[in-house]
């Protein structure tokens, strides 16, 4: 029983749209282990779409989302 472990996404423009797929992903019974968004355009509105999912999911033990447009306000709600 194979199960997909790492996804990376990034340098692939997405924005607040794809992070709210993004976090179905993330919310589904997928145990994903590692998360790769840097450097793309999710920006605050895209990190929102993200945190709660990521708040829910018990599996993700690696995220980079380097290069987002994140604001303070963001970065803060991540190290919660």
């Amino acid at each position: 029983n194979q199960c997909l472990q790492m996804l990376v996404l990034k340098y692939n423009n997405l924005t607040a749209v794809g992070a709210r797929r993004i976090g179905d992903l993330l919310r589904s019974t997928v145990p994903l282990a590692g998360l790769d968004l840097s450097h793309n355009m999710l920006g605050d509105e895209g990190f929102k779409e993200l945190y709660s999912a990521l708040r829910e999911n018990s599996s993700l033990t690696s995220l980079s989302l380097r290069a987002n447009g994140l604001t303070n306000a963001s970065q803060l709600l991540l190290h919660d």
